[in-house]
């Protein structure tokens, strides 16, 4: 017998989606190093239609169905808080692609997808570019977050941070095939304009405003030195962690210092998992 040979892939071009957040595509990665919430997986949700991509985060695989079901109240939470007068449908999901993981075809989740009407369709064995849309957005999210890391200085427990703000940013860019168009102003509308001046340098030094009752006395700081960590969904604020606490909270009021990096008292001092409470 001859030498056998994988049989080259035909790569499907166009567009299969006629509405936003029908025909979605998911993966699921993970990194060697836990974040400092102690996540080690992250999973993806591309929507096929105008590329609009949402990231979230898990510790073990088996979370994958809890997490679908969390990304699906978080899309209807952020939809009414975007737009406001559109009520999506139960189930707006009609086409789920993902590859053939078990985390993904577990019976309980084949039965909720079935249950839902979603057509649940997976990879060949070995062939994962049948799931090639998924999986070149993961390259790309990984790409940009450990770029963002490295610049940034900080450890690399903060890679959730900076895959959160990659993903923030790669929906607010112009994308291939959307004639010029960004995945956001696609899915919610392009008066949706996108004021890159909000864009700044993931880990460099911020100040925020201290709110006056929360002040100790008038000789008190007026602003607390932070870390600037990425952007609150939804909430048109930035997230924070603040230097001496390393408490994570978020806030509009804010002046960045672009050309500095963490200080470094900081990161010699990190020791414990900062707290998360935002």
């Amino acid at each position: 017998m001859g030498k056998m040979h994988k049989l080259p892939f035909k790569s499907r071009t166009g567009n299969r989606a006629t509405r936003p957040l029908q025909f979605i595509h998911s993966d699921v990665g993970g990194m060697v190093n836990p974040s400092r919430q102690g996540f080690r997986y992250w999973i993806t949700f591309l929507d096929e239609h105008n590329r609009f991509l949402w990231v979230l985060f898990m510790k073990h695989k088996s979370e994958a169905q809890d997490t679908y079901n969390r990304w699906k109240a978080d899309v209807q939470a952020y939809f009414q808080e975007e737009v406001g007068d559109i009520s999506l449908s139960p189930n707006f999901v009609q086409f789920l692609r993902t590859d053939n993981g078990g985390e993904y075809t577990s019976k309980a989740f084949e039965a909720q997808l079935r249950k839902e009407g979603v057509l649940h369709k997976t990879t060949a064995a070995d062939t994962p570019e049948q799931n090639g849309m998924a999986e070149r957005v993961n390259q790309t999210l990984v790409n940009l977050t450990v770029a963002m890391l490295i610049e940034s200085g900080l450890p690399k427990s903060f890679w959730v941070d900076a895959m959160q703000t990659a993903a923030y940013i790669i929906c607010r860019s112009p994308a291939k095939g959307l004639k010029g168009k960004t995945p956001y102003q696609m899915l919610f509308g392009e008066q949706h304009k996108i004021d890159v001046s909000l864009f700044h340098p993931f880990g460099c030094p911020a100040y925020a405003l201290i709110p006056k009752d929360q002040r100790q006395g008038k000789f008190a700081p007026k602003e607390r030195k932070c870390i600037f960590l990425g952007y609150e969904y939804g909430k048109q604020a930035y997230r924070l962690m603040d230097v001496t606490t390393r408490r994570v909270f978020s806030s509009r009021h804010v002046q960045f210092n672009e050309n500095g990096g963490p200080p470094a008292e900081f990161l010699n001092e990190l020791g414990p998992e900062p707290v998360d409470n935002a």
